[in-house]
């Protein structure tokens, strides 16, 4: 394996929730939404790593960068997974940012090992 590269030994399924907001939404949304997600989601139990991004203007015809922003999550295992989606603090999330969604696309993926 190449220097710097690694294999997370602790994490094997991985959330990546691909948000769109509403065009009409506040200039401040993207701030609001990132600082929400990292206060409510990282103190879940079971949630190991949470990156919030944007696209990254890459100029490939094959890349889709029409989201807004995306949060990118890591879990131990699929138990971990379950626990955090009936968890109170997702639940408030997504009940206090979902009207500025304009679409949301989830993809779970599992590490193949």
């Amino acid at each position: 394996m190449k220097e710097g590269l690694f294999i997370s030994q602790q994490s094997t399924l991985f959330h990546n929730v691909y948000i769109w907001l509403h065009d009409a939404a506040p200039a401040d949304t993207v701030q609001t939404v990132a600082n929400a997600a990292r206060t409510l989601l990282t103190e879940i139990p079971g949630v190991q790593n949470l990156v919030v991004a944007a696209p990254a203007g890459s100029p490939h015809p094959l890349v889709d960068g029409s989201y807004t922003l995306v949060l990118l999550m890591e879990f131990p295992d699929a138990a971990a997974l379950d626990a955090y989606d009936s968890h109170p603090d997702h639940v408030r999330f997504v009940d206090e940012y979902k009207h500025l969604f304009s679409r949301l696309e989830v993809y779970n993926s599992a590490a193949i090992l």
